[in-house]
């Protein structure tokens, strides 16, 4: 009888292990993607580009250092220019000004994750480009 027991146990937790293979707690987001507009003009965008495009040369190079100045003044370049990009469209700044900080939070805090802040990058140049008439 323990022996059943056993075996049904196993059977069991082997059932339910194999039922959550793949679960994931978060469902997908229902939101739809928001369009970007081309609102900045190439002067406007140029040097958040230009230090977007460093920070990643950067941290391709491993040159951890020069990546936090870099990605530190690309903060301050968007941030000065708040005022003059947010009232254009804010839905589309809070975005940007997101992505950033996703970068920011992967690549100049304590838990520093070369992944993500790749990715946040990628996906603010992308943004920057797309929002750049």
């Amino acid at each position: 009888m323990k022996r059943l027991l056993w075996l049904n146990l196993i059977l069991f937790v082997a059932l339910i292990g194999s039922a959550t293979i793949g679960f994931s707690e978060t469902a997908p987001s229902t939101q739809p993607t928001p369009k970007v507009l081309k609102i900045y003009s190439s002067e406007e965008t140029q040097d958040f580009i230009s230090f977007l495009k460093e920070t990643s040369a950067a941290l391709a190079a491993k040159d951890k250092k020069l990546m936090v100045m870099k990605l530190t003044d690309l903060e301050a370049a968007w941030d000065g220019n708040e005022d003059k990009l947010k009232p254009r469209n804010e839905a589309q700044w809070k975005l940007i000004d997101a992505t950033l900080d996703r970068g920011i939070n992967s690549l100049r805090s304590t838990s520093y994750d070369e992944v993500k802040g790749k990715q946040a990058l990628d996906d603010l140049l992308k943004l920057l480009s797309e929002s750049t008439r």
